[in-house]
Parts: C-alpha cells; structure tokens; sequence
C-alpha cells in the first residue's frame, strides 16, 4: 500500500516509498477545472488497496456512462471462495448496488426516463413511485447494499464518488459471499470502508467534502 506525507508548507505530498512529490490537495483544488479529466482509477488505487486490505474482499471501481455502471478496475478478494467481476462488465440491474447509489443522485426525471427506455433493468411489476422512495433513502444514507439482490450468495455494497462540479461519476463496491456477512459487525465494516475509500476518492478529484 502506497503512503503519502503532506508538506503544510508548500502544498505538496510525498510518496512515501518512491520519494517522489505531488501537488498537495490544497493545490490541487485551486486547478479544480483541470481535473474533470483525471482519471479516477489513478485516484482510486491506493485507496482501494486499503479497502481490499482492510476487508479482505474484493473491490471494484465502476464508471457510469449514463445508462449502466461498467467495471473498470478490480482487485480480488485473497480469499479462494469470493466474488469478482471480469474488466468491462455493465451493470443495468436494479438490484445491483452500483446501479441504485449512482441513480439515488440522478434527477426523477432521469431516473424514470432510463427504467422507461429498459436501460435500467428492475423488477417485474415494479411502481416506480416504491422504487424513487428507495433511492431517496440510499441518498440519505450515502450507501447502497446488495444482499442477494442479484444472486442469492452475493452481498455487495456500494459508494459514489462525484466530480468536481459534484457530479456523479463511479462508485466503488466491496462484494463479498454471503455467507461471510452473517455478523452485524463485519458488515458495518464493510459499509464503512467501502465510504471512506469512496470519500477519499472523491477528494483526491479536487471536491473538498461538504
């Protein structure tokens, strides 16, 4: 795992095992327009390595591209019994918990329009009225959670990650089998790593946090 050390002087930040500086965040966040472009993998690295490190499940960043969210970075779960997803697969379900956290902060009109159109797939039968009021309790909370929505041995959970205008962008998901999850206390590690990792994502794109 990589370690940086800030300067408080000079705005930078140090990487601890190559020697090597960086623009600090302070910086940083006067170049906001500039960083629309970073890539959120490269902001995400290191703190998903923690994430898979302080878990010991796997973790995955997943872009949004207006109508799924696609994986585009992993890292697997040590464990040989674990969940993990190939590089490029989409996710349009419902159920997924990538796919609620970034719908809870679209617009109803969004929302409704991607469920009308079939790009966000959700359950038969479904009152789209009962589905808003659930994203709306996933804004409230700040997290979304699988737990066999999409197949019954997966728990997964999920955070956004926003831009600098406080767009939302990608997320990240810690998934991990089921059957692992059968203490409250694991999950409610799960939850909180998987929001500080996504918190700390989003700083390193230049939004300061609320």
């Amino acid at each position: 795992m990589h370690k940086t050390a800030a300067c408080a002087h000079c705005n930078l930040m140090r990487d601890e095992e190559s020697g090597k500086y960086g623009l600090g965040l302070g910086v940083l966040s006067l170049a906001a327009p500039l960083l629309a472009n970073l890539d959120p993998r490269i902001a995400a690295r290191s703190l998903m390595e923690k994430l898979n490190e302080d878990t010991e499940e796997t973790a995955a960043l997943a872009l949004w591209n207006g109508e799924s969210a696609i994986v585009v970075y992993q890292i697997a779960s040590p464990h040989q019994v674990k969940h993990t997803a190939s590089i490029g697969t989409q996710y349009r379900l419902w159920e997924s918990s990538s796919v609620r956290v970034i719908l809870a902060h679209l617009s109803s009109a969004e929302v409704k329009e991607l469920i009308k159109t079939g790009k966000i797939i959700v359950p038969e039968r479904s009152d789209v009225d009962d589905l808003l009021v659930d994203l709306r309790a996933i804004l409230k909370e700040g997290f979304a959670v699988n737990d066999g929505g999409t197949t019954p041995e997966e728990f997964g959970v999920s955070a956004p990650i926003f831009d600098t205008q406080g767009k939302i962008i990608s997320c990240i998901v810690v998934s991990t089998p089921r059957t692992r999850v059968e203490h409250r206390s694991f999950r409610t590690l799960l939850i909180k790593s998987v929001q500080d990792a996504a918190t700390g994502v989003t700083k390193r794109l230049g939004k300061s946090s609320d």
